[in-house]
Formats: structure tokens, sequence, C-alpha cells
């Protein structure tokens, strides 16, 4: 199961962007496309005070936000803290 959940639309360029970060940090993650998951999506905004905007990223269970949020807990540390986290709450 991968920690990182990251609910795309097209065409997307954060959506892309976020991906390729994952990637290029080698975190493990999952897309799911709006095009199949729209109810997932509704859920995930009615949660989070409306959210509207793609990409939509969760890390195990938590909503972080976009890309530009994603990126900024990275340069905080508090990216990997979270992934720990969430393998953790696997784990148990």
């Amino acid at each position: 199961m991968s920690l990182i959940k990251i609910y795309t639309k097209k065409p997307c360029g954060y959506c892309d962007a976020a991906k390729i970060f994952c990637k290029e940090k080698g975190f493990d993650f999952k897309e799911y496309p709006l095009s199949q998951h729209e109810g997932e999506v509704r859920k995930i905004s009615e949660d989070n005070n409306g959210w509207r905007t793609f990409p939509m990223i969760l890390v195990g269970d938590k909503f972080i936000g976009g890309y530009t949020d994603m990126l900024e807990l990275n340069e905080s540390s508090k990216l990997k803290s979270l992934i720990e986290e969430a393998k953790e709450s696997l784990q148990n």
C-alpha cells in the first residue's frame, strides 16, 4: 500500500509536478485520477473546507494539501515525519 495518495485530473501541471517530485525523492505514491475516483475526491473536498484545486495529496489518511503544500512540508522536514507516522500507523 502506498503511503502517499495523489488525486489528479487532466490536464494539470501541478499534478504532474507532484508525481515527478515523489519519483525524484523515492517516495512511494499512488495516483488516483478524478475520472475514476469522483466520490473520494468529493469527500476529501468536503472534509477540507471545500478544497477544490488539484492535486489533492494525502499522506496516510492525513490531507496535506496540494503540490506547493507538499514542497513546503518537505523543505521544513515535516513531510518525512508524516510519512514515518503513516508507516507506523500501518504497522499497528
